[in-house]
């Protein structure tokens, strides 16, 4: 039984990128150790330095990853004989897959620092208090986490499409809007620098449900441009 199409295009992204995030997250790893061990020196810490380094970093490195899913591999995809909606399912699935993962590799992070903080009696001291201290608060950051990330993953894609279908100018000024997707899932959080995880504006689901639909409005957009789209057109 052959593969699906869609699902050869997730195995094909999984297996490049993969590899990258390791490296990214090895590099995000080293920066944490050496920036929580010299202020430990000092006695100085007064925030997460988990938090500190990826809260921000994660999202615009999916965000940048979302962008090269039609301008890096749609031509190559397409050229091996995979059609546009087997491309777009495939990078629909392989984006959830990969905001997962880095959701999932955050919360890692949070749990292997929360008792390292709290054997130096660190947490005491914090500015505020630390993001995830319980398996219900590790839920919650899951339930943020994910559709936030998976917001600028597609806005990420819808970006890029926009550069792909239009050309540079055009692609330019479609910046704002599909940005716009990000500014109000975060918006419904209350800002990517709230210290608490449910003190938003609106209810915690409403936030989280809502991210979720501007994904969903962002990938059909981005599915819709790339149906018709010349293959030969550059985005110089």
């Amino acid at each position: 039984m052959s593969t699906h199409p869609a699902l050869r295009v997730l195995r094909s992204l999984v297996r490049v990128y993969t590899r990258v995030a390791a490296w990214y997250w090895g590099i995000i790893v080293a920066i944490v150790v050496v920036l929580v061990a010299a202020f430990g020196v000092l006695d100085e810490v007064r925030i997460s330095g988990w938090s500190s380094v990826t809260t921000s970093a994660v999202k615009y490195w999916i965000l940048s990853i979302g962008v090269m899913m039609p301008t890096v591999h749609l031509r190559f995809f397409v050229a091996n004989g995979i059609t546009r909606r087997h491309f777009t399912l495939g990078a629909g699935l392989f984006g959830i897959v990969f905001v997962t993962s880095f959701s999932l590799i955050g919360l890692l992070g949070h749990a292997v620092e929360h008792p390292v903080y709290a054997a130096a009696g660190w947490l005491a001291q914090l500015d505020e208090p630390y993001l995830v201290g319980s398996v219900a608060d590790g839920a919650l950051y899951l339930a943020r986490a994910i559709p936030l990330h998976l917001v600028h993953f597609v806005a990420g894609a819808l970006i890029g499409t926009g550069f792909y279908r239009f050309g540079v100018w055009r692609g330019i000024a479609l910046i704002p809007p599909f940005a716009a997707l990000i500014v109000l899932a975060e918006v419904g959080f209350g800002s990517e620098w709230n210290p608490s995880l449910t003190d938003g504006p609106v209810p915690f689901a409403v936030a989280s449900l809502g991210a979720l639909a501007l994904a969903a409005l962002a990938g059909l957009a981005a599915r819709t441009l790339l149906a018709t789209v010349p293959l030969n057109r550059t985005t110089a």
